[in-house]
């Protein structure tokens, strides 16, 4: 997942180069990966990945009214339901509040309003975990989105295929 170039109307940010928007049948589809706190923060300069927070919501409040659905690794949660231990920061737990305002729902979590699953672990040997990785749907097309799970494959986290979860989702024509 590498884009150099602004997707035209998109409004994400080149620097992060870690989102792909492309349009499948009518449905806007977005692909992205935001960047971690410290990932492009040098001499206590603030990194990429608030600019990020910024820009996504940027798009999806351009977006609302149009059938779109978008999911990665957003290095992000919210506090209290989506980490096993104190990590996300009221920033981040802010960003969350602001997609719903632009219109869109985090799926897996319309679905499981009081589910705990996580997406990623560290790796201190502790059994601490983070949902860092989301689907974010449009009014229009939550609805249709069926079997949202996540799936470490088989062998469970423990296998290292990747150090993340996938994101298992349909969306019904």
């Amino acid at each position: 997942m590498c884009i150099r170039d602004r997707q035209p109307g998109s409004g994400v940010l080149s620097e992060t180069r870690r989102w792909i928007h492309a349009t499948i049948g009518s449905v806007d589809t977005m692909v992205m990966h935001v960047p971690n706190r410290d990932e492009g923060n040098h001499h206590g300069i603030e990194g990429v990945k608030y600019k990020t927070h910024a820009a996504v919501v940027e798009t999806f409040d351009r977006l609302r009214n149009r059938p779109a659905i978008a999911f990665g690794d957003t290095n992000s949660g919210r506090r209290g339901s989506d980490e096993a231990s104190a990590y996300f920061n009221k920033r981040e737990d802010d960003w969350f509040e602001q997609i719903e305002s632009a219109g869109w729902v985090d799926v897996w979590r319309s679905r499981h309003p009081d589910g705990r699953e996580y997406t990623w672990h560290t790796g201190s040997g502790a059994d601490a975990g983070f949902r860092l990785d989301q689907v974010f749907a449009t009014q229009s097309v939550e609805p249709r989105v069926s079997n949202v799970r996540y799936d470490w494959g088989d062998g469970g986290r423990d296998a290292k295929l990747s150090d993340h979860a996938a994101i298992v989702f349909e969306i019904e024509s």
